[in-house]
Protein backbone atom coordinates (compact mmCIF):
# COMPACT_ATOMS: atom_id res chain seq x y z
CA UNK A 1 0.00 0.00 0.00
CA UNK A 2 1.37 3.28 -1.21
CA UNK A 3 0.99 6.42 0.41
CA UNK A 4 -1.81 7.56 -1.46
CA UNK A 5 -3.95 4.59 -0.43
CA UNK A 6 -3.12 5.37 2.88
CA UNK A 7 -4.47 8.69 2.54
CA UNK A 8 -7.78 7.15 0.82
CA UNK A 9 -7.69 4.62 3.46
CA UNK A 10 -7.70 7.53 6.51
CA UNK A 11 -10.12 9.90 4.21
CA UNK A 12 -12.83 7.11 4.29
CA UNK A 13 -12.72 7.07 8.00
CA UNK A 14 -13.14 10.58 8.67
CA UNK A 15 -15.33 11.04 6.28
CA UNK A 16 -17.85 8.44 8.02
CA UNK A 17 -16.59 10.05 10.85
CA UNK A 18 -15.34 6.68 12.87
CA UNK A 19 -12.43 6.57 14.67
CA UNK A 20 -9.17 4.29 14.83
CA UNK A 21 -10.70 2.42 17.82
CA UNK A 22 -14.31 2.09 15.94
CA UNK A 23 -12.21 1.37 12.57
CA UNK A 24 -9.51 -1.33 13.94
CA UNK A 25 -12.55 -3.41 15.73
CA UNK A 26 -14.55 -3.50 12.61
CA UNK A 27 -11.52 -5.13 10.96
CA UNK A 28 -10.29 -7.27 13.82
CA UNK A 29 -7.17 -5.56 14.70
CA UNK A 30 -5.65 -3.71 17.33
CA UNK A 31 -6.14 -0.09 17.33
CA UNK A 32 -2.30 0.70 16.76
CA UNK A 33 -2.36 -1.96 13.95
CA UNK A 34 -4.98 0.54 12.36
CA UNK A 35 -2.79 3.12 12.77
CA UNK A 36 0.24 1.75 11.39
CA UNK A 37 -1.88 1.33 8.15
CA UNK A 38 -1.98 4.70 7.95
CA UNK A 39 1.70 5.76 8.62
CA UNK A 40 3.22 7.29 5.91
CA UNK A 41 5.50 4.38 3.91
CA UNK A 42 9.07 6.21 4.49
CA UNK A 43 8.02 5.29 8.88
CA UNK A 44 9.52 2.45 9.74
CA UNK A 45 6.38 1.46 11.97
CA UNK A 46 4.39 1.61 8.72
CA UNK A 47 2.34 -1.79 7.98
CA UNK A 48 0.22 -2.57 5.21
CA UNK A 49 -3.66 -4.18 6.02
CA UNK A 50 -4.19 -7.96 4.62
CA UNK A 51 -6.81 -8.37 1.90
CA UNK A 52 -9.28 -9.99 4.39
CA UNK A 53 -8.65 -7.02 7.10
CA UNK A 54 -9.26 -4.34 4.67
CA UNK A 55 -12.76 -6.29 3.03
CA UNK A 56 -13.76 -6.53 6.65
CA UNK A 57 -13.38 -2.98 7.57
CA UNK A 58 -15.00 -1.58 4.54
CA UNK A 59 -18.01 -4.30 4.39
CA UNK A 60 -18.73 -4.26 7.86
CA UNK A 61 -19.41 -0.47 8.09
CA UNK A 62 -21.15 -0.26 4.74
CA UNK A 63 -18.90 2.22 3.47
CA UNK A 64 -17.81 1.85 -0.65
CA UNK A 65 -14.29 0.82 -1.03
CA UNK A 66 -12.42 3.59 -3.00
CA UNK A 67 -11.11 2.36 -6.37
CA UNK A 68 -6.93 2.25 -5.35
CA UNK A 69 -4.46 2.77 -7.65
CA UNK A 70 -3.17 -0.68 -10.17
CA UNK A 71 -0.52 -1.75 -8.15
CA UNK A 72 -2.30 -1.50 -5.07
CA UNK A 73 -5.62 -3.11 -6.13
CA UNK A 74 -6.37 -6.04 -3.91
CA UNK A 75 -6.71 -9.12 -5.84
CA UNK A 76 -10.01 -10.60 -6.88
CA UNK A 77 -11.33 -12.77 -3.40
CA UNK A 78 -13.31 -15.83 -6.04
CA UNK A 79 -15.78 -16.73 -3.84
CA UNK A 80 -18.77 -18.12 -5.43
CA UNK A 81 -22.31 -18.47 -3.30
CA UNK A 82 -25.97 -20.00 -4.35
CA UNK A 83 -28.82 -19.00 -3.35
CA UNK A 84 -31.14 -21.75 -4.36
CA UNK A 85 -33.74 -24.84 -3.40
CA UNK A 86 -35.60 -27.23 -5.53
CA UNK A 87 -39.36 -25.45 -4.92
CA UNK A 88 -40.16 -22.58 -7.43
CA UNK A 89 -41.72 -19.04 -6.61
CA UNK A 90 -39.71 -18.55 -3.11
CA UNK A 91 -37.65 -15.66 -4.49
CA UNK A 92 -34.55 -16.84 -5.63
CA UNK A 93 -33.77 -14.56 -8.56
CA UNK A 94 -34.44 -11.86 -6.71
CA UNK A 95 -33.22 -12.16 -3.30
CA UNK A 96 -29.40 -13.58 -5.78
CA UNK A 97 -30.19 -10.50 -7.94
CA UNK A 98 -30.27 -8.32 -4.68
CA UNK A 99 -27.44 -9.50 -2.84
CA UNK A 100 -25.66 -9.54 -6.29
CA UNK A 101 -26.50 -5.34 -6.19
CA UNK A 102 -25.43 -5.06 -2.45
CA UNK A 103 -22.40 -6.20 -2.87
CA UNK A 104 -21.67 -3.87 -5.79
CA UNK A 105 -22.56 -0.98 -3.72
CA UNK A 106 -19.89 -1.93 -0.93
CA UNK A 107 -17.83 -1.58 -4.42
CA UNK A 108 -17.01 -5.53 -5.06
CA UNK A 109 -16.35 -6.95 -8.21
CA UNK A 110 -19.47 -8.87 -8.64
CA UNK A 111 -21.01 -11.62 -11.34
CA UNK A 112 -24.49 -13.44 -11.85
CA UNK A 113 -24.09 -16.92 -13.36
CA UNK A 114 -27.40 -18.33 -15.04
CA UNK A 115 -29.00 -20.13 -16.43
CA UNK A 116 -32.60 -19.37 -15.69
CA UNK A 117 -35.51 -18.35 -18.42
CA UNK A 118 -36.96 -15.09 -17.00
CA UNK A 119 -33.22 -13.80 -17.92
CA UNK A 120 -33.26 -14.66 -21.35
CA UNK A 121 -36.78 -13.38 -21.87
CA UNK A 122 -35.65 -10.03 -20.86
CA UNK A 123 -32.87 -9.93 -22.87
CA UNK A 124 -34.71 -11.03 -25.86
CA UNK A 125 -37.45 -8.14 -25.13
CA UNK A 126 -34.69 -5.83 -24.89
CA UNK A 127 -34.65 -5.53 -21.46
CA UNK A 128 -31.11 -4.51 -19.52
CA UNK A 129 -29.87 -2.58 -16.34
CA UNK A 130 -30.52 1.21 -15.95
CA UNK A 131 -27.46 3.08 -16.91
CA UNK A 132 -26.03 4.27 -13.32
CA UNK A 133 -27.75 1.58 -11.40
CA UNK A 134 -26.44 -0.82 -9.02
CA UNK A 135 -27.48 -3.70 -10.97
CA UNK A 136 -25.76 -2.17 -13.82
CA UNK A 137 -22.32 -2.89 -12.01
CA UNK A 138 -22.93 -6.60 -12.31
CA UNK A 139 -21.89 -8.37 -14.86
CA UNK A 140 -23.96 -11.37 -16.43
CA UNK A 141 -22.63 -15.24 -18.17
CA UNK A 142 -25.23 -17.93 -18.70
CA UNK A 143 -24.11 -20.97 -18.07
CA UNK A 144 -24.33 -22.12 -22.05
CA UNK A 145 -21.07 -20.46 -22.68
CA UNK A 146 -19.12 -21.31 -20.00
CA UNK A 147 -17.16 -24.88 -19.22
CA UNK A 148 -18.94 -26.08 -15.75
CA UNK A 149 -17.34 -29.05 -15.11
CA UNK A 150 -15.08 -31.78 -17.01
CA UNK A 151 -17.62 -33.86 -19.71
CA UNK A 152 -20.37 -31.39 -19.33
CA UNK A 153 -20.31 -31.43 -23.57
CA UNK A 154 -20.29 -35.24 -23.65
CA UNK A 155 -22.91 -35.55 -20.95
CA UNK A 156 -25.23 -33.10 -22.83
CA UNK A 157 -24.63 -34.88 -26.03
CA UNK A 158 -25.76 -37.99 -24.50
CA UNK A 159 -28.66 -36.01 -22.95
CA UNK A 160 -29.81 -34.98 -26.35
CA UNK A 161 -29.26 -38.93 -27.91
CA UNK A 162 -31.35 -40.35 -25.47
CA UNK A 163 -34.21 -37.94 -25.61
CA UNK A 164 -34.21 -38.12 -29.92
CA UNK A 165 -34.26 -41.63 -29.24
CA UNK A 166 -36.92 -41.54 -26.63
CA UNK A 167 -39.54 -39.57 -28.37
CA UNK A 168 -42.08 -40.95 -31.11
CA UNK A 169 -42.04 -40.26 -34.63
CA UNK A 170 -45.35 -38.27 -34.01
CA UNK A 171 -44.26 -36.09 -31.37
CA UNK A 172 -41.18 -35.09 -32.34
CA UNK A 173 -43.24 -32.31 -35.17
CA UNK A 174 -44.97 -31.39 -30.94
CA UNK A 175 -41.34 -30.96 -29.57
CA UNK A 176 -39.71 -29.11 -31.99
CA UNK A 177 -39.27 -26.35 -30.22
CA UNK A 178 -38.02 -27.77 -27.14
CA UNK A 179 -34.79 -29.39 -29.45
CA UNK A 180 -34.19 -26.11 -30.97
CA UNK A 181 -33.36 -24.81 -27.78
CA UNK A 182 -31.59 -27.78 -26.57
CA UNK A 183 -29.77 -28.15 -29.83
CA UNK A 184 -28.53 -24.06 -29.68
CA UNK A 185 -27.76 -24.70 -25.68
CA UNK A 186 -25.62 -27.48 -27.37
CA UNK A 187 -23.61 -25.51 -30.00
CA UNK A 188 -23.17 -22.69 -27.56
CA UNK A 189 -21.27 -25.29 -25.06
CA UNK A 190 -19.28 -26.43 -27.72
CA UNK A 191 -18.23 -22.82 -28.56
CA UNK A 192 -17.13 -22.12 -24.88
CA UNK A 193 -13.78 -21.21 -24.21
CA UNK A 194 -13.38 -20.07 -20.43
CA UNK A 195 -14.25 -22.28 -17.68
CA UNK A 196 -16.45 -21.54 -14.85
CA UNK A 197 -13.55 -22.22 -12.50
CA UNK A 198 -11.68 -19.21 -14.62
CA UNK A 199 -14.54 -16.96 -14.13
CA UNK A 200 -14.90 -17.29 -10.70
CA UNK A 201 -10.93 -16.18 -9.86
CA UNK A 202 -11.69 -13.03 -11.45
CA UNK A 203 -14.44 -11.67 -9.47
CA UNK A 204 -14.43 -10.93 -6.00
CA UNK A 205 -18.05 -12.55 -5.83
CA UNK A 206 -20.14 -14.97 -8.22
CA UNK A 207 -23.52 -15.61 -7.70
CA UNK A 208 -25.15 -18.67 -9.13
CA UNK A 209 -28.64 -18.46 -10.55
CA UNK A 210 -29.53 -21.71 -11.68
CA UNK A 211 -32.59 -23.85 -11.95
CA UNK A 212 -31.87 -27.69 -11.86
CA UNK A 213 -27.63 -27.30 -11.67
CA UNK A 214 -26.93 -28.97 -8.74
CA UNK A 215 -23.63 -30.46 -10.11
CA UNK A 216 -22.77 -26.88 -10.66
CA UNK A 217 -23.26 -25.88 -7.28
CA UNK A 218 -21.94 -28.96 -5.71
CA UNK A 219 -18.71 -28.07 -7.85
CA UNK A 220 -18.18 -24.58 -6.94
CA UNK A 221 -19.77 -22.83 -4.43
CA UNK A 222 -18.30 -22.28 -1.29
CA UNK A 223 -21.51 -20.99 0.33
CA UNK A 224 -25.20 -22.37 0.01
CA UNK A 225 -27.91 -20.26 1.08
CA UNK A 226 -31.18 -22.78 1.09
CA UNK A 227 -34.41 -21.04 0.94
CA UNK A 228 -37.06 -22.20 3.07
CA UNK A 229 -40.52 -20.38 3.34
CA UNK A 230 -41.98 -20.46 6.80
CA UNK A 231 -45.53 -20.30 5.13
CA UNK A 232 -44.84 -23.37 3.25
CA UNK A 233 -43.75 -27.04 4.77
CA UNK A 234 -43.36 -28.22 0.92
CA UNK A 235 -40.64 -25.67 1.03
CA UNK A 236 -38.95 -27.83 3.84
CA UNK A 237 -39.16 -31.19 2.12
CA UNK A 238 -37.85 -29.26 -1.00
CA UNK A 239 -34.48 -27.47 1.06
CA UNK A 240 -34.00 -31.11 2.39
CA UNK A 241 -34.14 -33.10 -0.93
CA UNK A 242 -31.65 -30.29 -2.55
CA UNK A 243 -28.90 -31.06 0.19
CA UNK A 244 -29.29 -34.53 0.04
CA UNK A 245 -29.11 -34.15 -3.95
CA UNK A 246 -25.79 -32.22 -3.20
CA UNK A 247 -24.57 -34.65 -0.77
CA UNK A 248 -24.57 -37.42 -3.21
CA UNK A 249 -23.08 -35.66 -6.03
CA UNK A 250 -19.26 -37.08 -5.73
CA UNK A 251 -16.15 -35.02 -6.83
CA UNK A 252 -13.20 -33.72 -5.74
CA UNK A 253 -13.79 -30.44 -4.80
CA UNK A 254 -15.01 -29.46 -0.96
CA UNK A 255 -18.59 -29.47 0.04
CA UNK A 256 -20.00 -26.43 0.32
CA UNK A 257 -21.19 -24.97 3.93
CA UNK A 258 -24.63 -25.46 3.84
CA UNK A 259 -27.22 -23.02 5.21
CA UNK A 260 -30.90 -22.35 5.52
CA UNK A 261 -32.29 -19.08 4.80
CA UNK A 262 -35.46 -18.24 6.10
CA UNK A 263 -38.24 -16.10 4.38
CA UNK A 264 -41.72 -14.65 5.12
CA UNK A 265 -40.60 -14.62 8.66
CA UNK A 266 -43.69 -12.09 10.09
CA UNK A 267 -45.62 -14.72 11.83
CA UNK A 268 -48.00 -12.10 14.10
CA UNK A 269 -48.53 -9.27 11.05
CA UNK A 270 -51.82 -8.65 9.33
CA UNK A 271 -54.17 -11.99 9.58
CA UNK A 272 -55.31 -13.02 5.71
CA UNK A 273 -59.44 -11.92 7.56
CA UNK A 274 -57.72 -8.20 7.79
CA UNK A 275 -58.70 -8.25 10.80
CA UNK A 276 -56.56 -5.66 12.46
CA UNK A 277 -58.14 -3.45 8.72
CA UNK A 278 -61.95 -3.62 10.19
CA UNK A 279 -61.53 -4.69 13.97
CA UNK A 280 -61.72 -0.65 14.90
CA UNK A 281 -64.19 0.84 12.29
CA UNK A 282 -66.93 -2.65 11.87
CA UNK A 283 -69.36 -3.65 14.65
CA UNK A 284 -68.71 -7.43 14.74
CA UNK A 285 -70.60 -9.35 17.58
CA UNK A 286 -68.69 -11.65 19.61
CA UNK A 287 -69.08 -14.69 18.07
CA UNK A 288 -67.53 -13.37 14.72
CA UNK A 289 -65.06 -11.98 17.22
CA UNK A 290 -63.89 -14.90 18.10
CA UNK A 291 -63.62 -16.55 14.97
CA UNK A 292 -61.67 -14.58 13.39
CA UNK A 293 -59.03 -15.02 16.14
CA UNK A 294 -59.36 -18.64 16.90
CA UNK A 295 -58.53 -18.45 12.90
CA UNK A 296 -55.22 -16.25 13.49
CA UNK A 297 -54.32 -18.87 16.34
CA UNK A 298 -54.31 -21.58 14.51
CA UNK A 299 -52.51 -19.72 11.30
CA UNK A 300 -50.09 -19.21 13.76
CA UNK A 301 -49.75 -22.71 14.95
CA UNK A 302 -49.57 -23.68 11.86
CA UNK A 303 -46.67 -21.88 11.04
CA UNK A 304 -44.77 -22.86 14.38
CA UNK A 305 -45.22 -26.79 13.50
CA UNK A 306 -43.21 -25.67 10.29
CA UNK A 307 -40.66 -24.12 12.19
CA UNK A 308 -40.27 -27.16 13.89
CA UNK A 309 -39.57 -29.35 11.25
CA UNK A 310 -37.21 -26.73 10.34
CA UNK A 311 -35.69 -26.58 13.57
CA UNK A 312 -34.95 -30.44 12.68
CA UNK A 313 -33.37 -30.21 9.41
CA UNK A 314 -29.41 -31.20 9.47
CA UNK A 315 -28.23 -28.08 8.40
CA UNK A 316 -27.98 -24.61 10.34
CA UNK A 317 -30.02 -21.51 9.56
CA UNK A 318 -28.50 -17.96 8.91
CA UNK A 319 -29.24 -15.34 11.91
CA UNK A 320 -30.28 -12.99 9.36
CA UNK A 321 -34.33 -14.05 8.38
CA UNK A 322 -36.06 -12.25 5.61
CA UNK A 323 -39.64 -10.89 5.92
CA UNK A 324 -42.23 -9.82 3.64
CA UNK A 325 -40.82 -5.95 3.47
CA UNK A 326 -39.60 -7.36 -0.29
CA UNK A 327 -43.58 -7.39 -1.47
CA UNK A 328 -44.63 -4.11 0.40
CA UNK A 329 -41.48 -2.17 -1.79
CA UNK A 330 -42.74 -3.39 -4.82
CA UNK A 331 -46.46 -2.34 -4.07
CA UNK A 332 -45.42 0.64 -2.87
CA UNK A 333 -43.14 1.50 -6.01
CA UNK A 334 -46.01 0.53 -8.33
CA UNK A 335 -48.06 2.49 -6.23
CA UNK A 336 -45.38 5.83 -7.14
CA UNK A 337 -45.86 5.68 -11.22
CA UNK A 338 -48.92 6.84 -13.42
CA UNK A 339 -49.18 3.54 -15.42
CA UNK A 340 -48.87 -0.20 -14.41
CA UNK A 341 -45.41 -1.35 -14.01
CA UNK A 342 -43.73 -4.58 -15.45
CA UNK A 343 -40.98 -5.80 -13.46
CA UNK A 344 -38.36 -7.33 -15.04
CA UNK A 345 -35.16 -9.46 -14.13
CA UNK A 346 -32.99 -6.51 -13.84
CA UNK A 347 -35.31 -4.65 -10.73
CA UNK A 348 -33.23 -4.43 -7.41
CA UNK A 349 -34.85 -2.82 -4.42
CA UNK A 350 -31.27 -1.69 -3.71
CA UNK A 351 -31.71 0.89 -6.93
CA UNK A 352 -35.54 1.38 -6.60
CA UNK A 353 -36.20 1.23 -2.61
CA UNK A 354 -32.54 1.83 -0.72
CA UNK A 355 -33.86 2.92 2.27
CA UNK A 356 -36.92 0.34 2.84
CA UNK A 357 -36.89 -2.33 5.59
CA UNK A 358 -36.36 -4.85 2.60
CA UNK A 359 -32.87 -2.90 1.72
CA UNK A 360 -31.71 -3.38 5.36
CA UNK A 361 -32.65 -6.78 5.47
CA UNK A 362 -30.87 -7.50 2.06
CA UNK A 363 -27.41 -5.65 3.68
CA UNK A 364 -27.82 -7.44 7.13
CA UNK A 365 -28.03 -10.82 4.68
CA UNK A 366 -25.24 -10.12 2.61
CA UNK A 367 -22.71 -8.88 5.47
CA UNK A 368 -23.51 -12.37 6.82
CA UNK A 369 -22.85 -13.95 3.74
CA UNK A 370 -19.00 -12.13 3.14
CA UNK A 371 -18.34 -12.72 6.80
CA UNK A 372 -19.59 -16.77 7.02
CA UNK A 373 -16.83 -17.70 7.97
CA UNK A 374 -15.93 -15.36 11.21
Amino acid sequence: MNNKERKQLRNARLEANISVTVAAKLAQVEPRTWRAWETGEDNETARSPSPAALWCFFARSGLKMPSFDSEGKLPPRGEAFSISTLKGGVGKTPITLNVAACLAEQNFRVAIVTNDAFYQRALDDGMKPSPGSLVSQVHYYETDDLICFPGEVRQQRKAMRELLASLPPHEAEINAHSLQRERKALERKERATETLEELIARYDYVLFDLNYASEIVRRHASLVAVIIDTYCWMSVRAAEKYVAALREIKCREAMPSLFGLLTNCDVGGVSHELEEFIGDYVEINEEERQRLVDARHRFCEHRERVLEMIDALDFPQLSTELSGAHRIANERNELAHESPLHFCYFDSIMDYAPKSHAAREIRRLTNELIHWRL
